[in-house]
C-alpha cells in the first residue's frame, strides 16, 4: 500500500498452486478473485479446507491510480471437524499411490499407499475399487491419521473399520 493513498484496499487470492500472479488495479490476476475493503482488515469467505492460498494486496490511490501489489502471503485453511456418522472407502480418490490421500488425512511413518483394485492385484477392496494399504513387511510404528471429529460429550460412539492380511506370518 502506500502511505498517502486513502482510497480502498484490493485484496487478491487464489489457489497457491494455481494463483502465481496478482492483477493490477481492480483486476485480478489469472485464477485470482478480487474483494474490495475500506478498512484494513476483512474476511475472505468460501473457501475449501485444507487448501494453501495465496494473497497480494493494493491499495484504490484515487486519481494516482493503484499502489504496487504487496509481497505474496500464504496460508493453509484447517481441515473440518467430521460429525458422525461417518464413512470414508477411499472410491471418490481420482488418482491413488503414495501421496495420494483424501483430503486431511495425514500419513506418520511406513509405506501406507492407496491403490486401485483394477491395477494392484495384492489385494481386494471391501467396496470397489480403490482401498489404502501398508506393506506387512514394514508395519513397525505406522499411522494413518484420519481427519479430526466433531463429538460431543454424553454420547457414544463406536469406530469400526475393514482389514485384510495375506496370510503370511
Amino acid at each position: 500500500t502506500c502511505p498517502s493513498c486513502t482510497g480502498t484496499y484490493v485484496v487478491e487470492y487464489g489457489p497457491a498452486a494455481t494463483f502465481t500472479v496478482p492483477g493490477t488495479g481492480a483486476t485480478a490476476g489469472v485464477n485470482g478473485t478480487v474483494i474490495t475493503s475500506a478498512v484494513t482488515s476483512t474476511t475472505i469467505s468460501g473457501l475449501s479446507q485444507a487448501t494453501q492460498y495465496r494473497v497480494f494486496v493494493r491499495q484504490n490511490c484515487g486519481i494516482d491510480g493503484y499502489s504496487n501489489n504487496s509481497l505474496a502471503q500464504t496460508f493453509t485453511t484447517p481441515c473440518v471437524a467430521l460429525t458422525a456418522p461417518w464413512s470414508e472407502n477411499f472410491d471418490a480418490l481420482v488418482t491413488v499411490g503414495t501421496t495420494s490421500f483424501p483430503a486431511c488425512w495425514t500419513e506418520e511413518a511406513g509405506d501406507w499407499t492407496t491403490a486401485n483394485a483394477a491395477t494392484d492385484t495384492r489385494t481386494d477392496p471391501r467396496s470397489a475399487p480403490n482401498y489404502l494399504r501398508t506393506s506387512y513387511l514394514t508395519v513397525t510404528n505406522e499411522f494413518m491419521w484420519s481427519p479430526p471429529f466433531d463429538l460431543n460429550s454424553g454420547n457414544n460412539y463406536g469406530y469400526s473399520f475393514w482389514y485384510m492380511s495375506d496370510g503370511y506370518t
